[in-house]
C-alpha cells in the first residue's frame, strides 16, 4: 500500500481532486480511495498505523507547503491534515470496524473531503448545529455503540482532529497518531 508507485499515484489523484472547481465537485463530494483486499484480517491496531504511514508517505510527496496557519503538531486542538496546500478532513474506513458500522468497509478505504464542504455545512451557527445533529441521529441509529467521544468541534481545546480520522470500533480512546509531525 504504501510503495512508492502507489503513493505516487495517489498522490497525483488527490492532488488532481483538490484541484478540481468546487462547481464540478457539488457541495458534498468525497474521493474515496479504496485499498486490495488483503486475505488476512488486520487488527485495528494495524490499520491505524498503515492509514497514518499512508497519510505521513503522502505529505511527504507533497509539493506544496503546509499551510502556515494550521500547526504541524498532530497533538493540537487546530492541526488537521493538509494536501496541495489544502485543509482535507479525513477518515479510515476498515475491515476490522464490526460495531462502528459507519467506519466498516470491505477493504481498507480512506476518504477526503476537502475544507469547503465544512464551509458550506457549517456556514451558520444554526446550519452547523442541525448538520451535527443530523450526522449523530444517523451514527446513533447505524452503529451498534454508541457515538464517539473523540467527536468534537474543530478547535475545541479538549479535542483532537486526528483522533476523529481513525476512531476504533469500541468506545475506546483512539490512540493518537504515531507521528508528532507528518512532516518528520
Amino acid at each position: 500500500m504504501n510503495n512508492k508507485k502507489n503513493i505516487a499515484t495517489l498522490a497525483a489523484a488527490l492532488r488532481e481532486y483538490l484541484t478540481t472547481p468546487q462547481s464540478e465537485l457539488g457541495p458534498n463530494t468525497s474521493l474515496v480511495v479504496l485499498f486490495p483486499i488483503i486475505n488476512s484480517q488486520l487488527s485495528p491496531q494495524e490499520y491505524h498505523q498503515k492509514y497514518w504511514d499512508c497519510l505521513r508517505a503522502l505529505r511527504r510527496v507533497d509539493t506544496k507547503p503546509w499551510p502556515s496557519h494550521i500547526p504541524t503538531d498532530t497533538d493540537t486542538p487546530l492541526w488537521k491534515f493538509c494536501f496541495n496546500g489544502e485543509p482535507v478532513f479525513s477518515a479510515a474506513m476498515t475491515p476490522s470496524h464490526e460495531k462502528r458500522r459507519s467506519r466498516y468497509a470491505p477493504c481498507f478505504c480512506i476518504v477526503f473531503q476537502p475544507n469547503f464542504v465544512f464551509d458550506i455545512l457549517f456556514a451558520t451557527d444554526l446550519k452547523k448545529k442541525a448538520a451535527i445533529s443530523k450526522v449523530r441521529g444517523l451514527l446513533a441509529d447505524y452503529d451498534e455503540v454508541p457515538i464517539s467521544p473523540e467527536l468534537k468541534n474543530y478547535g475545541d481545546a479538549t479535542g483532537r482532529e486526528s483522533k476523529q480520522y481513525f476512531i476504533m470500533d469500541e468506545n475506546q480512546s483512539s490512540p493518537p497518531c504515531p507521528y508528532t509531525s507528518l512532516d518528520v
